[in-house]
């Protein structure tokens, strides 16, 4: 038999209305989800002139910022530059300097040697040095008068018959 004209099948509900079911729906509607490729948002926009895209955004071949890798900075180290302005304190490099130690361009100088050899010369122990910071530079003691360091001999030794 056919169904007669007054009795309808349910329609599904149209994408306007929104279904009137207590139960949640089985897929929550959709949020954009955080990228991980994203950089985090500057403390102090001032300091550092980064963009804000994305890495996945930027092209392979293009350059990045040196300034969007850096760290953000240290809030102990206002503290520390604060103490450091108040009781003016000098620096590792200042009291050495202040001691008579020497720059590397002062000490090859003062041998008449390449900044190189004199580099050479602080592994094999012929000069003092003191590294001043974190970087590896170094101050060196200025070579006693009376006691030049012995320049290494190069080359083949004599022959002795």
């Amino acid at each position: 038999m056919s169904p007669s004209p007054a009795t309808t099948t349910p329609s599904p509900p149209t994408s306007a209305s929104p279904p009137t079911s207590t139960q949640p729906s089985p897929c929550p509607s959709p949020k954009p989800a955080p990228k991980p490729d994203a950089l985090p948002p500057k403390s102090s926009p001032s300091s550092t002139n980064c963009s804000t895209t994305t890495s996945a955004a930027r092209s392979p071949t293009s350059s990045t910022n040196a300034d969007c890798t850096a760290e953000p900075e240290n809030p102990h180290r206002k503290i520390i530059d604060n103490i450091i302005r108040a009781y003016r304190l000098r620096t590792r490099r200042q009291r050495f300097r202040d001691q008579g130690w020497l720059t590397p361009a002062e000490m090859a100088a003062r041998l008449d040697i390449t900044a190189s050899t004199l580099k050479a010369w602080r592994r094999a122990g012929l000069v003092t040095a003191v590294r001043y910071n974190d970087k590896g530079e170094s101050l060196y003691q200025p070579p006693d008068p009376d006691n030049q360091p012995q320049r290494p001999r190069i080359g083949r030794p004599p022959k002795t018959s």
